[in-house]
């Protein structure tokens, strides 16, 4: 009689347990089931910058995020190849453009970028190499003046032009020779030189007929002197002869500058 009494609380307690399991499952099915739908909707919500979303539903290709506002994202559009993105200061949205190098570049080009590694000028001045990995400047020097080589290894440099006319006289007679008539161009007559091959003689400069700077003695040795004469374009140089000791075979040779 016990044995059955205790049989028939077993199997209540095991349909109780049943049924119980049974509605815990239901509403675990249903739960599961409502969450499931839920993550599916995720999908068409936007969440804000506050959720840590953008607050924004749609992006293009090439477009940047960026912060328009506190608490705010905006996008800027994608623009045509070769612009830059700039900033528009503290506050303010960037932007693309393109680089101003008047407002937009700091620090100097240098050789290596296609620069000249300088950031000051001198007026009138040439552009020269010096070296491989510098530039320098030829100061501008003075009207007229000619850029002339100064050698491999040196920078060329403005300079007065050095050129020369010389002749010769077989037997030069107490008498002026004009040697420049009309010259096409000033100069300045910075050196003589005479030698003749036997006898003596006086040679004098003239400029425009006029005495000029010192003279040379004509002898069988070289005689040069230093001359500082200053010849205007459309003048006439004369070389003048006095003297004269039996002089044979006179040369001569004008050294000059021309601005």
């Amino acid at each position: 009689m016990a044995d059955d009494t205790a049989q028939a609380s077993q199997s209540t307690v095991d349909s109780t347990a049943l049924n119980d399991i049974a509605t815990n499952g239901n509403l675990l099915n249903q739960n599961v089931s409502a969450l499931i739908d839920a993550v599916g909707n995720l999908g068409n919500i936007v969440l804000p910058v506050a959720r840590g979303g953008t607050g924004l539903d749609h992006v293009g290709t090439g477009d940047i995020l960026y912060g328009s506002a506190p608490n705010v994202y905006s996008l800027l559009s994608d623009v045509a190849t070769g612009n830059a993105l700039i900033s528009g200061g503290v506050g303010a949205a960037p932007s693309y453009g393109k680089i101003g190098l008047t407002t937009h570049v700091s620090g100097i080009l240098p050789l290596a970028n296609g620069g000249t590694n300088r950031n000051t000028l001198t007026a009138h001045a040439v552009l020269l190499g010096e070296g491989t990995s510098a530039i320098n400047f030829a100061a501008p020097g003075t009207a007229g003046q000619p850029l002339l080589s100064n050698g491999a290894g040196s920078d060329p440099s403005f300079q007065s032009w050095v050129d020369g006319i010389g002749g010769f006289i077989s037997f030069p007679d107490n008498q002026p020779y004009d040697l420049w008539l009309n010259s096409p161009f000033p100069f300045t007559i910075v050196s003589t030189s005479t030698f003749c091959r036997s006898g003596t003689c006086t040679a004098r400069w003239q400029v425009n007929f006029v005495n000029a700077g010192v003279t040379n003695a004509v002898s069988t040795s070289l005689n040069v002197k230093s001359q500082s004469i200053s010849v205007g374009a459309g003048s006439t140089v004369s070389l003048v002869i006095s003297s004269n000791a039996s002089c044979q075979s006179m040369s001569f040779m004008i050294a000059y500058t021309r601005p």
